[in-house]
């Protein structure tokens, strides 16, 4: 488990989650839940406001693997981000930072992803 983090405010992997910034509610998923490592995820960002030069990084706060710059679109206002944790340990916190002009606009929100560990029955293919 993640012991040297605080709990999140809102697990993503367990719920959706709804963050104020700027006097707005916004409204963050994630599809499919659990967040697995090396396993394509879709973040969904609602009601965010609009910034003419927008830029999201995604990073971990445990390990260093570097900055993820994902690209993403915006589909009826909202932001869909596919993302592909990687880590080099088996549970990693990632932050997702909203930038403008490569300046933080100051939104960010955290979630956990966790290696899942697939073990064998004794069935044989």
């Amino acid at each position: 488990s993640l012991n040297t983090c605080q709990p999140l405010t809102c697990d993503l992997n367990l719920q959706d989650c709804v963050f104020s910034f700027n006097k707005k509610n916004i409204e963050v998923s994630a599809y499919p839940k659990p967040i697995k490592i090396f396993n394509k995820t879709t973040i969904k960002i609602k009601n965010f406001p609009h910034y003419s030069n927008l830029k999201i990084k995604i990073y971990s706060l445990n390990s260093y693997i570097g900055d993820i710059i994902p690209k993403f679109n915006i589909v009826n206002g909202d932001i869909l981000i596919n993302f592909i944790g990687r880590s080099i340990t088996d549970d990693s916190r990632f932050r997702v930072e909203f930038l403008n002009n490569n300046a933080p606009t100051g939104f960010f929100f955290d979630f956990d992803v966790t290696m899942q560990k697939n073990f064998q029955t004794g069935n044989t293919h």
